[in-house]
């Protein structure tokens, strides 16, 4: 009898336990981090253009926490787009290599001018479908703008819990991690969708600017980008 009352609480404890260690983690604290690759598509016409075989397939998402930098490669990797928003800092970065070196502009988070320009007059509604993209469960938002030719469907999911995660974008008034979505920027018209998720460790470093990039204006950097591949 003693035994079996022995047995029971033991099972109880281990059973208290197991519940606490899971309580636990799943209250971590550790920041969730990985990277997410996206394939582009071209909406605007580039048949013709001699330098198509340049421009970028793919763009990479990477994520720690709150933080994000996406990346751009152009021109075979010898150029570098790459955007930054450091929720820790409080700061918005954007940063051009090139051959010759690199450059980046710093703006305050959730104020950046960069990365907004020609997508005006945005207009959302909202739907009650979903999809599955990169694996993640996301909702479908419509979008319009005034040069996008109508409405366009934008997938966003919330299943990574990044804080504001569009407040330095034109996707503002949407919550949570656009899977699939167009942006127009230095005249390219593109859709942009996730492909895979890897759930990696990200270090910090990757959301903080090099040493050996120089800080310039606002004008200097908009020639940069404007320059594209140069």
């Amino acid at each position: 009898m003693f035994t079996s009352k022995v047995i029971i609480m033991n099972k109880k404890l281990v059973l208290s336990f197991f519940l606490l260690i899971f309580f636990v983690s799943s209250c971590d604290d550790t920041p969730k981090s990985g990277i997410i690759e996206y394939r582009i598509e071209y909406l605007s016409d580039i048949e013709d253009d001699p330098l198509k075989s340049l421009y970028p397939e793919k763009m990479t998402y990477s994520f720690r926490g709150n933080d994000i930098q996406t990346t751009f490669s152009i021109a075979m990797g010898l150029v570098k787009l790459t955007s930054i928003s450091n929720a820790t800092e409080g700061k918005v970065y954007t940063l051009f290599k090139n051959h010759i070196g690199g450059v980046y502009y710093e703006e305050i988070f959730g104020k950046a001018i960069l990365g907004k320009d020609g997508m005006h007059g945005i207009k959302i509604r909202t739907t009650d479908d979903t999809e599955v993209v990169a694996g993640l469960l996301c909702k479908k938002t419509m979008v319009s703008f005034e040069d996008s030719n109508g409405w366009f469907e934008v997938f966003h999911t919330n299943e990574l819990n990044i804080r504001d995660v569009n407040a330095n974008n034109p996707y503002l008034g949407i919550d949570g991690v656009l899977m699939k979505f167009r942006i127009l920027a230095s005249g390219f018209y593109m859709e942009l969708t996730a492909d895979t998720l890897m759930q990696i460790n990200v270090p910090y470093e990757k959301f903080v600017v090099p040493k050996e990039y120089e800080k310039v204006s606002l004008k200097t950097i908009r020639e940069y980008l404007d320059r594209k591949f140069m």
